[in-house]
């Protein structure tokens, strides 16, 4: 008889790791303890408000909305046309040489001054003018251009090179 298999064989069970099982404990917790505390931070209870009426003193029925600009380049020339719309709507259109597109223009400027001077002159509470620039303007025919523009009119919002062509397309009657 052999004594190999006298000894009991006692079965080996495997401890789990505690170092990882307490590392995802403190995560869950600090995740707890973040989300509770933001909770409190973005319920967010507003008073209630009073209700008032304001009525305008007076409403100029003629001003217009959305003043645009669109600056159209073709070859060597530059087409200015700004346009309006309203209970008096109505569009102002230059044409320039386009000398240097890379240089300052003076005459560039001064057109646009004179045509924004006199839009502000006729509505002097619109304060906010649309700008549309053809793709192949420089970007000193854009500083030019709003440089014109900011004398009059502070406020300009830049529009798509789209609105543009398609303003292009609208007054060629495609």
């Amino acid at each position: 008889m052999s004594f190999e298999f006298d000894e009991v064989h006692r079965r080996h069970t495997p401890e789990p790791e505690l170092v990882p099982i307490l590392d995802a404990l403190t995560c869950i917790i600090f995740f707890l303890m973040y989300t509770t505390t933001f909770m409190e931070l973005t319920s967010l209870t507003l008073p209630p408000s009073a209700v008032s009426r304001v009525k305008a003193e007076s409403q100029n029925d003629a001003t217009p909305a959305t003043p645009k600009l669109f600056v159209n380049i073709e070859n060597q020339r530059i087409d200015l046309l700004l346009k309006w719309t309203g209970k008096a709507p109505g569009q102002v259109k230059k044409t320039l040489v386009r000398t240097h597109p890379d240089r300052y223009s003076k005459t560039l400027e001064d057109e646009v001054e004179k045509i924004v001077k006199e839009f502000s002159t006729k509505y002097p509470d619109e304060k906010t003018i649309q700008l549309g620039f053809a793709e192949r303007a420089t970007y000193q025919e854009l500083v030019t251009v709003m440089d014109g523009i900011r004398n009059k009119i502070q406020d300009i919002v830049l529009i798509s090179p789209d609105d543009v062509r398609s303003n292009k397309e609208d007054s060629n009657g495609s």
